[in-house]
């Protein structure tokens, strides 16, 4: 069996009143657990319709989070194995751009 590291708060709710699409909520929840480290670099995610059941969203609505975040560079898709958040070095990177609004120089 796979342990997955997603840990829920009873506090973390998708708000369907606020302006924000819903899968910008979930990529949102997303990326501050992985910010604040509860997420740690490298860490596989559980399956998509787990994420979308407990936030009460449709899978589909937990992949188009999860693709943005793919194209931001915070998860990976591994074929065949999941998702996974990103290498140290990736996350780093976009803490800072987070921080100062800069890109990290390419390659890096």
């Amino acid at each position: 069996m796979v342990s997955y590291a997603v840990q829920y708060s009873a506090f973390v709710t998708i708000d369907r009143g606020a302006p924000e699409e819903l899968h910008v909520q979930v990529a949102d929840l997303l990326k501050r657990q992985i910010d604040s480290g509860e997420l740690p670099p490298r860490t596989k995610l559980e399956p998509q319709l787990d994420m979308a059941q407990h936030y009460g969203v449709s899978r589909g609505t937990v992949a188009r989070a999860t693709g943005k975040l793919i194209e931001a560079g915070l998860l990976r898709f591994v074929k065949g194995k999941g998702l996974y958040t990103a290498d140290p070095d990736v996350i780093k990177a976009w803490r800072k751009k987070a921080k100062t609004g800069v890109n990290p120089p390419r390659g890096k």
